[in-house]
């Protein structure tokens, strides 16, 4: 009889069952997560491309929400419209900000929500 002084080595079949349902839960949440924050960076891409923009410091508001609602159609953002970003009057530029909660399913009744903010101010040029 061959004994091994040092134990048997290896994961049993249940060990590897255990980090495979883990890998596949967090592959899972990046999966169902991961979308909500590539919308995300496109509305901050938005966002810079507004502030970029000349002469939109001499716009009003309804302006400014057709350039957005024009660049939220070409890149596809669908948790946001043009009407949830706040514009707000700063001496002679704007501020603009958004505050959103990007909410999907995970497993049944459980949902994640990923809340996200930002604000940018567009100068007078």
């Amino acid at each position: 009889m061959n004994t091994n002084p040092n134990g048997q080595r290896g994961m049993t079949l249940i060990g590897w069952l255990i980090v495979l349902a883990l890998i596949g839960f967090f592959t899972l949440c990046i999966l169902r997560i991961g979308p909500g924050y590539l919308e995300y960076y496109k509305v901050v891409q938005v966002l810079k491309s507004l502030q970029a923009e000349r002469g939109v410091a001499d716009m009003n508001v309804m302006d400014i929400r057709r350039i957005l609602s024009k660049r939220f159609d070409v890149n596809d953002i669908r948790t946001i419209t043009p009407r949830q970003v706040r514009l707000q009057k700063n001496g002679p530029g704007w501020v603009v900000s958004v505050d959103y909660d990007f909410r999907t399913p995970l497993i049944a009744n459980l949902s994640v929500v990923a809340h996200f903010e930002r604000s940018l101010a567009l100068p007078a040029r």
